[in-house]
C-alpha cells in the first residue's frame, strides 16, 4: 500500500487553471503543499485520497492559478510617491522626468527604498504575481535585497547604472567603467542560480540614452557568460529614436542591433515609438519585448 503523501495545507473544491501543454483546467480541484513545494495536484476526490495534510481549507469560491510574472515595475520610490502630483498639468512629459521623477528617485535614502521594496512585494504578493522584473532604478541595492528576502518574493533586481556622458567635460571612457565595474559586482554578489535563487541580480540598464555602446555591450556580454537576461527602457515615446537619429543616424533597435547588442536574452521594455525596420531587427533577434500599455496610454 502506497504511503500517503505528507502536506502541511490541502486546499480543495477550486477551480485550477495549469499551463501545462493541454492548458488544463480542473474543476473541482484541489492542491496539496509541503513547505515550499506543490505536492498534489488533482480532482478534489483523488487527491483527498493520497494527501494527509495538517490543515485542509475550502477553496470552493475560488480558481487557483500559478503565480503570475509582473515583467517591469519599479519597486522604489514609486511605491512612496504614488498620487503625488509629478510637476504641472501643462509640463512636458521629458520636464516631469528631469525635474520631477529622477530626483525624487535619487533622493531616496537606503531606509527609504527599502520600506518601499517591501511595499511593492506586499502589493504583487497579494495580487498573485510571485516573480517580478525590477526596471533598474534602484540606487541602494544591498538595502533593497535585504528588505525583499522578509517577503520571500522571487525577483531580478538591477542597480541603476548610467554610463553616458552628458557633456565634454566629462571622461567617457571614466564612466563606462565605472558602470561595466557596477554591472560585474552586483551580478557577482547576488548571483542568478536558477530556481534555488529567490532574488538575484541581473544586468539591468536605465535604457534610453543613458549609457554608452561600451556598456550596452558589456551587459550584453555578462548576460551571455552567466546565463542572464539584460532588460532596458527603450523608446516610450519619440525622445528616445529623436535621439539615437540624431547621433547615430540609425534608429535605436537598428543602432542596438548593428554593435550586436540584441539576443534572445535581451528584454526591452515599452517599445511603443518603433518603426517597421525596428521590428525586423527585434524579430531577426529574438529579444524580448515588454509591453506597458499604461505608461504608453499615459504618454498621449
Amino acid at each position: 500500500m502506497t504511503a500517503p503523501i505528507e502536506a502541511d495545507l490541502l486546499i480543495r473544491g477550486a477551480t485550477l487553471i495549469t499551463l501545462n501543454a493541454e492548458r488544463h483546467v480542473i474543476t473541482d480541484g484541489a492542491l496539496a503543499v509541503h513547505g515550499a513545494d506543490i505536492v498534489a495536484i488533482g480532482k478534489s476526490a483523488d487527491v483527498e485520497k493520497s494527501v494527509r495534510a495538517k490543515r485542509a481549507m475550502d477553496g470552493s469560491r475560488f480558481a487557483i492559478t500559478p503565480g503570475f510574472v509582473d515583467g517591469h515595475i519599479h519597486i522604489t520610490c514609486d511605491p512612496l510617491t504614488r498620487g503625488f502630483a509629478r510637476g504641472g498639468p501643462d509640463d512636458a512629459w521629458g520636464d516631469k522626468l528631469q525635474k520631477w521623477v529622477i530626483p525624487l528617485f535619487k533622493a531616496q535614502t537606503p531606509e527609504e527604498e527599502a520600506l518601499a521594496a517591501q511595499l511593492a512585494a506586499l502589493n504583487m504578493i497579494k495580487g498573485g504575481t510571485t516573480l517580478f522584473l525590477e526596471a533598474g532604478t534602484v540606487i541602494h541595492l544591498d538595502a533593497v535585497m535585504e528588505a525583499l528576502a522578509a517577503s520571500k518574493i522571487r525577483g531580478r533586481v538591477g542597480q541603476w547604472v548610467e554610463g553616458r556622458a552628458y557633456s565634454p567635460q566629462q571622461d567617457q571612457a571614466e564612466l563606462s567603467r565605472k558602470a561595466i565595474a557596477l554591472l560585474e559586482d552586483e551580478v557577482a554578489r547576488y548571483p542568478d542560480a536558477g530556481a534555488a535563487s529567490l532574488l538575484a541580480a541581473w544586468p539591468v540598464l536605465v535604457g534610453h540614452s543613458t549609457n554608452s555602446d561600451e556598456v550596452w555591450l558589456a551587459a550584453k556580454d555578462l548576460a551571455d557568460r552567466r546565463g542572464l537576461r539584460v532588460s532596458a527602457h527603450m523608446s516610450p515615446r519619440i525622445g528616445d529614436p529623436e535621439w539615437f537619429l540624431a547621433r547615430y543616424n540609425r534608429r535605436p533597435l537598428e543602432h542596438l542591433s548593428d554593435i550586436g547588442a540584441l539576443g534572445e536574452n535581451v528584454c526591452l521594455t515599452h517599445l511603443a515609438a518603433i518603426d517597421q525596420s525596428e521590428l525586423d531587427c527585434l524579430i531577426a533577434s529574438n529579444a524580448q519585448a515588454i509591453h506597458c500599455a499604461l505608461a504608453a496610454f499615459q504618454g498621449g
